[in-house]
This record gives C-alpha cells, structure tokens and sequence, in this order.
C-alpha cells in the first residue's frame, strides 16, 4: 500500500472459523484456524508497512445472533444484479452460539499485536460507538446479555 493512501479493509475475525465433525452421536465443533495462515491478511499486512491503524469493533453474542437472524443477503446491491446472494443464516447462528467469541477477540487482538498496527477497541453495540478502554472490557461484553 503506497504511503499517503487511504483504504478501508474490513477483515470478518471469523474468517478462520471451521466446522469440524466429531463422530457419531457427538456435536460438530468449531474450531478456530491460525491468522497467520489466512494468505490475504498476511499479503495484506506486509503491504501495510506499519502504517496501518484499525478499529476493532466488539459486540456481545445475544446481539450477532440477532443481526443473524435478521439478515438475509449477503450484500443488498447484489439484488438488483440478479445475483443469487443468500446469507447462509444456519450456519452462522451455529457458529455465533457455539464459538468461544471472547477466544477468539483475544486471538485476534494478539494477532493485531504480532501485525503491528494501532487499533483501538470499540463497543459496536453503543449508539456511540463508546472507546473501550482495555482488553479486559472484552469478555464482559461478548458475554452481556442472554442467548
């Protein structure tokens, strides 16, 4: 990325996310895959230089559940393209109740800290978008409210 440039690069910390079957009469499990392995972030943080700051954005499980199961395309502008854009919301909700989320925000805060770049944490669940101040905070608000 040439310096001077400005971009916007959302990265879904689900990405990773695999569903791994265990056998007759036992739940699927959700794992979660390495960052380090996912090729397009690591193409993308080495063209960054450094240079890059980043808006975590933390939400509590009761609400990603909800905006699951509200949504139904993936993007809305494909719509009038005629292309077929279904949300997949079974899988989804599966993943949202049963991944560890508050593992997987301090996965991928480590994984910002191995990176380099700046980010600050934000409540995406407040009108304001409030600034939460510690990683701490994190758990407290995956896990607000009820499934």
């Amino acid at each position: 990325m040439p310096q001077g440039d400005h971009a916007m690069f959302h990265y879904n910390i689900l990405r990773t996310v695999r569903l791994e079957d265990q056998g007759e009469h036992k739940p699927t499990k959700v794992v979660l895959g390495a960052f380090s392995r996912d090729a397009t972030l690591a193409r993308f943080a080495a063209q960054c230089n450094g240079s890059v700051k980043a808006l975590v954005l933390v939400c509590s499980r009761h609400e990603l559940l909800q905006r699951v199961r509200a949504r139904k395309h993936v993007e809305k502008r494909f719509d009038a393209l005629g292309v077929k854009n279904d949300y997949n919301q079974p899988y989804w909700d599966f993943v949202y109740r049963y991944t560890d989320l508050a593992a997987v925000y301090h996965a991928w805060l480590n994984e910002m800290d191995r990176l380099g770049p700046r980010y600050t944490l934000v409540n995406s669940m407040s009108p304001d978008f409030d600034i939460i101040s510690s990683r701490q905070e994190v758990d407290g608000i995956v896990n607000a409210g009820s499934m």
